[in-house]
């Protein structure tokens, strides 16, 4: 979305005669997906000449005379829409050219394409993000990305900074990738993981995706921590910019909670009649999620 085309239509006079031209171009499938940014034009060897007309058809004419050795040249410029993604943007163009006393002359239909690309990413968890995790709890994470358009997206890169989630869990499933289409799964290169930093490279088809998981589980002694990361991606159309859509975060926090009690004088000193204990029971929360209810007995 927000790519430019300029279309340019060229006819030439290559005879020794006039030429009455006219010139067809089908804009509908252009105008269903773009809007037409840059009025269509004409000039006659690089000086200005009529307009063409669109019609409510959304089809453009233009017709004239051209001189032997003329050239009419007609542009205009259109501006891909949001949300369409997958689509193709096609148009078709035609002209004649009818000299003095002869038939018209009729050159081959010229048509152009234009694919839409699109790319989806999404990262999610089992339990899902903002879930609170004790030692010895298994997370899966799952990356996915998404060949939504209408091009081949090479290359495809997956990147996720695990350091916040291997500082305080192991990998207990290594990362593994497949490739998804039509229900089915294509086992695909295995991400590399350097430091605790993923990366995925590699192509998605026309309709394809890519889904990349692992699981850890939380280790013991890390009550108020929090197990985070974040994953981006991009992925390269064959002839415009990367797509990078927004990243993926997930969070889980380790909840803890101590309690003791003590007494003065201390537990196992000897009392008599009338003397006083102080007794204290304390509860403390040293995890990273709030504790309700909390019970004391």
């Amino acid at each position: 979305a927000g790519g430019t085309i300029t279309y340019t239509l060229t006819g030439t006079n290559t005879g020794k005669t006039p030429l009455d031209v006219a010139i067809s171009d089908d804009l509908s499938k252009v105008k269903e997906f773009a809007a037409i940014t840059t009025a269509p034009a004409a000039a006659i060897n690089g000086k200005a000449a009529s307009a063409p007309a669109v019609d409510g058809s959304n089809l453009l004419t233009w017709n004239g005379t051209l001189q032997p050795g003329q050239k009419v040249t007609i542009t205009y410029t259109a501006t891909i829409g949001e949300g369409h993604e997958g689509k193709v943007v096609n148009n078709k163009a035609n002209s004649t050219a009818t000299p003095p006393n002869e038939p018209p002359i009729t050159p081959p239909e010229v048509v152009t394409e234009h694919p839409i690309p699109g790319y989806t990413f999404a990262k999610a968890s089992d339990p899902a993000s903002g879930t609170d995790v004790q030692a010895g709890k298994a997370i899966t994470y799952a990356l996915t990305g998404v060949n939504t358009g209408a091009t081949v997206l090479d290359p495809v890169t997956v990147n996720d900074d695990m350091t916040q989630v291997v500082a305080f869990a192991d990998v207990t499933t290594a990362p593994k990738a497949v490739i998804v289409k039509g229900g089915s799964e294509t086992a695909a290169a295995a991400p590399v993981v350097t430091d605790g930093k993923l990366v995925w490279t590699g192509t998605l088809g026309i309709g394809e995706s890519v889904k990349i998981t692992y699981t850890v589980t939380v280790k013991a002694g890390f009550e108020g921590k929090t197990l985070h990361n974040k994953a981006d991606s991009t992925a390269k159309p064959p002839t415009t910019p990367p797509i990078t859509p927004p990243p993926g975060e997930t969070e889980h926090p380790i909840p803890g909670y101590t309690f003791a009690k003590k007494a003065d004088p201390v537990s196992g000193t000897a009392v008599q009649a009338g003397k006083a204990i102080t007794y204290t029971l304390t509860g403390v929360n040293t995890g990273a999620t709030v504790l309700d209810p909390v019970t004391v007995n």
